[in-house]
């Protein structure tokens, strides 16, 4: 009897021994996106349906938890550490994502170019201040710092600045004789170093709830529910939706981890669609119907075409607007500063 106490007793010691670089993946809970969303002035439309984030868990392995792993068929097995996080997740403000709303749903932020430094020989010194705003060069608005390079290369004697102090709600204007800039390499400039930044103060204010995940593998989801109110427009229509999709500042998707544990998340929540980043590997065919899509603008359009066994083809009421492209160029926050 003693000898079989200590068997069970080794036994359980092994079952609980660690495998060196391997952790256990598995479905994480599921969260609706309606109460980690707030669009200031722009309601959620009423509608059954729900969008859904969904996670992953990932413990250290054991024996014991590998052999758990082997038998659940949404269980993995997998190399490393911790869940590797992409550089959006330094962004707990979502600053990036509300910046591509706004561009889908066609809403523009208005480009800001302000002084952040002058160089030693700038001809603006004792003139421009750091922290002031330039709006016009030689009566044209400028939008990015190269337009004020631009400007200044070809003109021919002093150039007319058009500048503002960022609330004050008053401008001034001076006039400048660009000179040799030694960063410029001697070619004329006016010695600015300048910032491209965006002002959303006038558009809709967009608030994201953390605390409940971590990652960018929500930022589709998000995304959705945020276009949705943006754009007054029911893309739910009664179904639950689920996804996992990150997506960079293009508005294009890019791969994300776990979807066969978030696959089985979803349908744990009784989803009827999985959304996924184009290219991702095939998942089972016995839950959530699985649709790949390449950009946030190609999952609304999928999210508004008419659904598949309505006898009357729903789709989005007529003169809903429709869903700008996102391949354009697009800024988070301060971009590279560039000398003019």
């Amino acid at each position: 009897m003693l000898r079989g106490l200590l068997l069970g007793i080794v036994l359980g010691l092994i079952a609980w021994l660690p495998l060196p670089g391997r952790r256990v993946q598995l479905p994480g809970p599921t969260w609706k996106t309606g109460p980690q969303v707030t669009v200031a002035g722009h309601p959620r439309p009423q509608d059954p349906g729900e969008f859904y984030i969904t996670t992953i868990y990932q413990r250290p392995a054991t024996l014991w938890w590998a052999i758990r792993g082997w038998l659940e068929p949404d269980w993995e097995l997998v190399p490393g550490g911790d869940i590797p996080l992409s550089a959006a997740d330094a962004d707990p403000n979502h600053a990036m994502l509300r910046e591509l709303a706004y561009r889908t749903c066609g809403l523009e932020a208005r480009p800001v170019i302000s002084v952040l430094d002058l160089t030693s020989d700038s001809p603006c010194k004792g003139k421009v201040l750091p922290g002031e705003e330039v709006l016009e060069v030689d009566g044209t608005r400028v939008e990015q710092p190269s337009d004020v390079a631009s400007i200044v290369s070809h003109s021919k004697g002093s150039v007319h600045l058009k500048l503002t102090q960022p609330g004050s709600g008053q401008s001034r204007t001076l006039d400048v004789m660009p000179g040799p800039i030694a960063h410029l390499k001697g070619r004329r400039g006016l010695g600015l170093l300048l910032s491209h930044t965006f002002d959303t103060s006038t558009l809709p204010a967009i608030f994201f709830r953390s605390g409940n995940y971590e990652g960018s593998s929500s930022d589709l989801m998000l995304a959705l529910d945020v276009c949705e109110r943006l754009l007054s427009m029911n893309l739910r229509r009664g179904r639950q939706i689920a996804g996992s999709g990150s997506l960079n500042s293009d508005g294009l998707t890019t791969p994300v981890l776990g979807l066969r544990q978030k696959w089985a998340g979803a349908r744990r929540a009784g989803a009827s669609l999985f959304l996924v980043p184009a290219g991702a590997p095939p998942l089972p065919t016995d839950g959530p119907r699985v649709v790949q899509v390449d950009s946030l603008a190609q999952a609304i359009a999928v999210l508004r075409a008419p659904i598949a066994g309505d006898p009357q083809g729903k789709s989005d009421p007529p003169g809903k607007p429709a869903v700008a492209t996102t391949r354009g160029r697009a800024e988070n926050g301060p971009a590279e500063p560039a000398f003019q």
